[in-house]
C-alpha cells in the first residue's frame, strides 16, 4: 500500500506516495485517523491497546485501539472504515 506524504509546517499533501517502509526509513510525514474509544462509565476512561511487539515503531508501548494509515488512494473516512472493519 501506498501513502501520500506530507510537509510540514502545514502538511500539504505534494503528491509522492510512498511505502510505509520508505515513509519510516526517510522520516517522511504521512496522514494517519485515530478512533478513539471511550468507555461509558463515570471516569469515561479511553480504551488502548498494547501494539506489537514485531512492530517497527513503538514495540510493545500504549496506542490508541483503531488507527492507521490514510492510503494514498483513499479519504480520511475510508480509512478510518477500513481500520475499525475488526468492530463490526
Amino acid at each position: 500500500m501506498k501513502f501520500s506524504t506530507l510537509l510540514p509546517p502545514l502538511f500539504n499533501e505534494p503528491g509522492d506516495n510512498v511505502t510505509r517502509e520508505e515513509a519510516i526509513e526517510n522520516g517522511l510525514w504521512i496522514a494517519t485517523v485515530n478512533l478513539w474509544l471511550i468507555t461509558d462509565n463515570d471516569e469515561g476512561s479511553i480504551i488502548y491497546q498494547v501494539r506489537g511487539k514485531d512492530k517497527a515503531w513503538a514495540p510493545g508501548k500504549l496506542e490508541v485501539e483503531v488507527g492507521g494509515k490514510v492510503g494514498a488512494d483513499e479519504s480520511s473516512f475510508q480509512a478510518i472504515k477500513r481500520e475499525s472493519l475488526l468492530l463490526n
